[in-house]
């Protein structure tokens, strides 16, 4: 078995990520990702995990909680899954989700700050790569 990653709070041991769905709207007016991220995970054990960690979901359905902030990771997000998931079923989250002015990943700069100094340019120093959104 691989090590734990020390760079996450997730228990990815028990849920494999099959399919992630982002929809994401720039507001460059507030300086935020705004949207939704609908994840599909497969249980890799048989009912015996009854949470799944991420590091933030919104769902009427199951309980869930946003934990105290972990330097440098930010706040997990515990979802309730009471009667666990027999393996290889599939759980579908529906995560709604906007960023805040902590969100210290993006950098967000005026059209003043760019080079044709012409739109607004956000970027995220959280990939291995920068991401340009206009």
């Amino acid at each position: 078995m691989a090590p734990r990653d020390p760079n996450t709070l997730a228990n990815y041991g028990e849920w494999l990520t099959k399919h992630t769905t982002v929809n994401l709207k720039v507001n460059f007016e507030k300086q935020r990702l705004e949207g939704s991220v609908l994840l599909e995970l497969e249980s890799l054990t048989d009912n015996k995990s009854q949470e799944v960690i991420l590091v933030k979901s919104n769902s009427a359905d199951l309980q869930w909680a946003l934990k105290d902030p972990v330097a440098p990771y930010g706040s997990p997000l515990h979802v309730s899954v009471p009667e666990g998931v027999p393996q290889g079923d599939i759980l579908k989250l529906d995560i709604a989700l906007e960023t805040t002015k902590h969100c210290v990943g993006l950098q967000w700069m005026t059209p003043a700050q760019t080079g044709n100094k012409k739109h607004p340019y956000v970027y995220s120093q959280s990939s291995t790569s920068p991401r340009r959104y206009q």
